[in-house]
C-alpha cells in the first residue's frame, strides 16, 4: 500500500488507553519509565486490534511480544505506515532495556514523530498538546516547546488509536480500494 488518504467524519474509539499511565509517562522525570509505560499502552492497543480483527483467534498465533503482534497485523493487511511508529517504539524500548541507554534521544524522538506524521500530517511543530486531570494537573504546550520526552509521550498518544482503531481504518481503506478497483 502506498499513501493512505482516509478521512473520517467521526471515529468512535473502541479502545481507551490508560490515561493515568500516559500522564505518569508525561509527568515523570525518568525516560526509561516513560518509554516502558508508553510501550505497554501501545501493546494493549495492538492486542485490541488483533482481538477485534480475529475475534480473539490471534492468541493461537503465540504472538507474545509487540514485534510479533505487529507482524500478525501486517499479515492481516494493516498498512505499514500505521505499524511503523510502533515498530520504532519497540526498537527504542529494546535499546533502553538491552543496551543500557537511559534517555530518549532527540534522534529517536524525531524518527518516531516523523513516522507518526506519515499517518497524521497535522501533527506539526505548532500542534497544541493539551491534557488535564481534574483540577490537580494540566498540560498545555505547543509541540515545538515540549521536551524530548514530552514529545515522545504525545506521539504515543497518537500511535495508540492508530493501532487500536486499525479495524476501522482497514475496513474503510479496503472499501475505498474495492470501489476504486470496480470503477477502473
Amino acid at each position: 500500500m502506498d499513501k493512505i488518504d482516509l478521512r473520517f467524519d467521526t471515529l468512535t474509539m473502541s479502545h481507551q488507553a490508560d490515561a493515568s499511565r500516559l500522564i505518569a509517562a508525561l509527568r515523570g522525570e525518568d525516560d526509561i519509565g516513560a518509554v516502558i509505560r508508553c510501550h505497554f499502552e501501545v501493546e494493549r492497543a495492538a492486542e485490541h486490534a488483533l482481538d477485534v480483527i480475529t475475534v480473539g483467534r490471534f492468541k493461537v498465533a503465540r504472538a507474545d511480544y509487540l514485534y510479533d503482534k505487529l507482524n500478525v497485523l501486517e499479515m492481516l493487511g494493516a498498512p505499514k505506515a500505521y505499524l511503523e511508529p510502533a515498530r520504532l517504539m519497540n526498537k527504542h524500548r529494546n535499546a533502553l532495556a538491552h543496551k543500557g541507554i537511559e534517555q530518549i534521544t532527540s534522534q529517536q524522538e524525531a524518527e518516531y514523530t516523523a513516522a507518526v506524521r506519515e499517518v497524521f500530517p497535522q501533527y506539526t511543530e505548532d500542534f497544541r498538546l493539551q491534557a488535564t486531570k481534574g483540577t490537580e494537573w494540566s498540560f498545555d504546550k505547543l509541540y515545538k516547546d515540549s521536551s524530548t520526552r514530552e514529545r515522545y509521550v504525545w506521539s504515543t498518544s497518537l500511535v495508540i488509536p492508530m493501532l487500536s482503531e486499525l479495524p476501522q481504518f482497514m475496513a474503510k481503506y479496503f472499501a475505498l480500494a474495492t470501489a476504486r478497483s470496480a470503477s477502473s
